[in-house]
């Protein structure tokens, strides 16, 4: 399930990032109509960058494929309960 959520999120960020880079290139061509749009341009970018970062360190540390369950098998007594 580890690979499924890695390249569900990885499909999800290149979207994403695909969409930031045509705002890039729509902010250098559009720079002259806006004085803030650089300023903008630049946080969008920080904020994308450690949101993405963020997202993988939460799925390789929040990962629950290590965790085991142990069974007791040693009774064979079973009751059925009908309700």
């Amino acid at each position: 399930m580890f690979v499924a959520y890695l390249g569900l999120y990885t499909f999800v960020l290149a979207i994403i990032w695909w969409f930031f880079v045509v705002a890039k290139i729509h902010s250098y061509k559009f720079k002259n109509f806006s004085n803030h749009i650089e300023k903008v341009t630049i946080a969008l970018f920080l904020l994308l960058l450690s949101l993405s970062i963020l997202g993988y360190v939460l799925i390789f540390f929040l990962n629950d494929s290590g965790t085991s369950y142990r069974v007791d098998t040693s009774s064979s007594s079973v009751s059925e309960t009908y309700y």
